[in-house]
């Protein structure tokens, strides 16, 4: 038997994995937890136990499964950030920030408007955009798929999701006081 035949489970709980026993025999853990990644199954564990996790394959159909274990891992991921909100408190602080940026977006054309009139106020889309604009500095600090997704939308959407980005960045490394490694110091989504 090949050791990549085996499971996760038999090697981070010290059983014997079916499929070891038998070549015959199929371990249905060992297609969605390999032993060639203990640590994707370590963290689903820690959060869901191995009865578990069982429990929620076995009443799916093989087909739906990747998809459950997939989901399982996203949410095991965000519940060791956030063991009382997990992906719940995730939604909730993205919706909180969309919240904000429309409050923002609000104040300022109301403000504009109380200046040059409200037909006189443009629309953001209306601006006009620097021609070096993805060229930009801005387009250093990310990441290689991040830059790929930028590249691919039209030069406004991209200046605006930019423009977010790094605002809302510099505005929580000075309220929130990030760290030298860029750590937060925060835990969970505030309430405000």
């Amino acid at each position: 038997m090949v050791v990549s035949d085996c499971c996760a489970p038999s090697k981070v709980l010290n059983y014997i994995c079916p499929s070891s026993s038998s070549p015959d025999s199929k371990c249905m853990w060992a297609q969605y937890f390999p032993v060639t990644n203990l640590a994707k199954f370590e963290r689903v564990h820690r959060v869901f136990g191995l009865e578990g996790i069982g429990h929620i394959l076995c009443k799916l159909t093989p087909s739906e499964r990747e998809s459950a274990v997939t989901a399982l891992c996203h949410e095991a991921d965000a519940r060791l950030r956030d063991p009382v909100f997990g992906c719940v408190g995730m939604v909730l602080q993205h919706q909180k920030d969309l919240d904000d940026l429309n409050e923002k977006i609000n104040s300022a054309q109301n403000e504009l408007a109380s200046l040059v009139g409200p037909d006189n106020v443009p629309k953001y889309y209306e601006l006009p955009i620097p021609d070096d604009f993805l060229a930009s500095e801005k387009m250093d600090d990310l990441t290689e798929d991040q830059r790929n997704h930028v590249t691919q939308l039209p030069t406004v959407d991209a200046q605006k999701i930019l423009t977010e980005m790094f605002g809302k960045k510099e505005d929580q490394e000075m309220c929130h006081g990030h760290g030298a490694d860029g750590a937060s110091t925060s835990a969970g989504p505030s309430k405000a």
